[in-house]
């Protein structure tokens, strides 16, 4: 999908209510506005009023408010009836665009987890066997359906910046020198931009830099630590470390289930959050039973 595409997308929720809005200005003959919060200031100098919900399938997003300034304006059952309709259609619209917008979004992380295959086979590979294991401790860890599909996309796509990293060092079969290791971790960086750059995926980019930060500071990009570190981040951590202990790399072979078990149990409360760390070890005990 082309940018401009994207763009009218994120502005078609605003385009349906500035539709409705018009429809009812001409209809009433009155100003007609659409509300989120509605404050009472200056309700005073109103002669009529009267405010409709819209209602969306997950609950009242907003009002449609049409107001007078003189009491000679009055609004009878027709024009109450026309506003509950109208605000009916643009509830139902907006759940269509909630939906189309899904569909964006599944479209434009899947087409990333495409191109992270075709590069890497193993990277692509592992961000799968990541987002289990992360899903399964997001909601050891209480986490509600919303937060956990952010969790699966972050998981899905927390090494998406290491398609620009040249072949040279992603697969360097030696240990990688400090100019080497600077040039890995900007991935973090430049993965969080390419995800900020699509505004189905935007409000995920922080945890995409923040997906390599220690729970004691030490980490990168940022040196964040504790609770600085986005929730996801932290669970993405730990779940990217074990994965990559316990698979062969160029660099080395594959560590032991009980090695890689027992460098989550040391790193918690330094490299790890010790909750993030405790809900990855308990869902990996479930996997083997």
């Amino acid at each position: 999908m082309q940018g401009a595409g994207i763009e009218e997308l994120e502005r078609s929720p605003t385009t349906v209510i500035e539709r409705a809005l018009d429809a009812a200005r001409e209809m009433l003959g009155m100003d007609v506005v659409y509300a989120r919060a509605l404050s009472t200031e200056g309700r005073a100098s109103i002669g009529a009023y009267v405010r409709v919900p819209v209602v969306t399938s997950d609950g009242e997003h907003g009002s449609l408010c049409a107001l007078g300034q003189r009491s000679h304006e009055p609004l009878g059952e027709r024009e109450v009836a026309f506003l509950e309709v109208l605000a009916q259609l643009v509830g139902d619209q907006l759940d269509r665009e909630r939906e189309h917008q899904a569909r964006v979004h599944l479209a434009f992380r899947d087409a990333l987890i495409a191109a992270l295959e075709a590069r890497d086979g193993y990277t692509g590979q592992h961000s799968q066997c990541v987002v289990e294991l992360a899903v399964g401790a997001g909601k050891r860890l209480g986490l509600g359906p919303a937060e956990l599909a952010d969790l699966e996309t972050i998981a899905l796509l927390h090494d998406v910046g290491k398609l620009g990293i040249p072949d040279a060092i992603l697969r360097k079969p030696g240990s990688l020198d400090d100019e080497e290791w600077a040039e890995m971790r900007r991935h973090v960086i430049a993965g969080a931009d390419i995800v900020a750059s699509m505004p189905a995926l935007a409000h995920l980019a922080p945890c995409i830099r923040a997906s390599h930060e220690r729970w004691d500071g030490d980490g990168y990009p940022d040196g964040l630590s504790g609770p600085e570190i986005p929730v996801s981040a932290r669970i993405v951590f730990v779940c990217d470390a074990y994965h990559a202990m316990v698979s062969d790399r160029p660099y080395r072979p594959a560590l032991s289930d009980d090695h890689a078990l027992g460098e989550v149990v040391r790193g918690s409360g330094s490299q790890f959050c010790p909750d993030s760390a405790t809900a990855v070890l308990q869902t990996l005990a479930e996997q083997d039973r």
